[in-house]
């Protein structure tokens, strides 16, 4: 009969912290991007009202924009990720979508990153 394997005990205590619920602090501290505020935007050359959703978002009425409206989203960012928006129109069928990526490993002091809506098509700027 082998001996069992002793797990010590700060390996025990920091893998049941970690899968504890509510124990957030603990992931944040070894997160590595940052939040950034972004920007979304219907153009004002666009003349309809149009959804415009970030990533896990759903087309409802806090995404509703009319022509030349913007609102902000926050997203967790680090040079080279990769953040898909939705545009859905008034009855919520997907109508665009676009893939921005993060192109700076800081985005302090920099320009807002804005995703911009122009009729049928997305524009990323200052990513």
């Amino acid at each position: 009969m082998r001996p069992r394997a002793r797990i010590p005990a700060g390996v025990t205590l920091l893998a049941a912290a970690w899968l504890t619920p509510g124990c957030d602090w603990l992931e944040g501290r070894f997160k590595t991007c940052r939040d950034v505020r972004i920007d979304l935007i219907n153009s004002q050359q666009t003349v309809a009202p149009i959804h415009l959703a970030a990533p896990a978002e759903s087309f409802g009425a806090s995404n509703f924009l009319q022509s030349g409206q913007s609102r902000s989203v926050v997203q967790c960012l680090e040079r080279g990720d990769r953040k898909e928006f939705r545009a859905g129109s008034p009855n919520g069928e997907t109508v665009g979508l676009v893939t921005c990526v993060a192109g700076r490993s800081s985005y302090e002091g920099q320009p807002t990153p804005r995703v911009v809506w122009f009729s049928n098509e997305f524009l990323c700027q200052e990513w």
